[in-house]
Parts: C-alpha cells; structure tokens; sequence
C-alpha cells in the first residue's frame, strides 16, 4: 500500500482478528508457548550444527594425518628430511587424539588437525621445492 496510514490500520485489523480467534485470553499463552518453540527449534538446530562440525573436524583430522604420512614417505624416498617429522608429528597427533573415557575434548581433535595440516604443508612445501631442484640441473 502506498498510504501508510491505511496501511497501519489494516494491520490493527488484521491484528485484532487474530486476537479475536486466539481469544483474548489466551494469547499472552500462546505467544509464549510459539516463542518457547522457536527456542526449542533453535537450540536443537545449535546442537546439531555443533556435532556435526566436531565429526568433521574429528575426519579431516585423520585425513590430514593420512596426507601428512603419505608425503612424508615421498620426500624419504625422494631423499629428504623428514623421518624425524613423521616420528615427531605422529606421535603428537597420538597423544592429541587418544582419548580415554574421562577425557572427551573437541579441542585437542581441534589440535590434531592443525598439527597434521600445518605438517602436510610443510612436507607439500619441501615436495614441491625438490621439484624446482630436479628441474634445474
């Protein structure tokens, strides 16, 4: 509508209908039992995003791992360094994902994926930078 003030008193209609069908009495009731409900909706839809995230967090850790592994054997046999770093990196990500049954923490699953994708990086780097050394004899 082009008229606001039109506007404002259809919506005081519309308003007032609604009230007439909820009953006067009971619509304090019901805007509360609508709102706890959204609430209920809401804090369900957190819940499952928060659990969902933790798995995937929990998987591209192991992934990471899995890719961190892989490379680290490709600039061994490439004649690299990096045992140490597999020793190194696979037994940090050990002590950062085992977990016993008092110790359930998202965030050292948060810190196992950050040590395995920093890792995986760092032997992509050393991949890629025997790469640029074979090519230039």
């Amino acid at each position: 509508m082009r008229n606001p003030v039109a506007a404002i008193w259809v919506f005081g209609l519309v308003v007032a209908l609604l009230v007439y069908q909820l009953g006067p009495n009971h619509l304090i009731a019901t805007i509360a039992a609508v709102a706890a409900e959204a609430l209920r909706v809401l804090e369900r839809w957190s819940y499952d995003l928060s659990r969902i995230s933790a798995e995937f967090v929990r998987a591209a850790a192991v992934g990471l791992y899995v890719v961190f592994v892989a490379l680290s054997l490709l600039v061994i046999r490439n004649g690299g360094r990096a045992r140490a770093a597999l020793i190194l990196v696979s037994g940090l990500f050990y002590l950062l994902v085992w977990r016993n049954e008092f110790d359930v923490s998202e965030g050292r699953w948060l810190g196992g994926f950050l040590l395995t994708g920093i890792a995986a990086l760092i032997m992509t780097h050393r991949l890629t930078g025997f790469a640029r050394t074979v090519r230039r004899p």
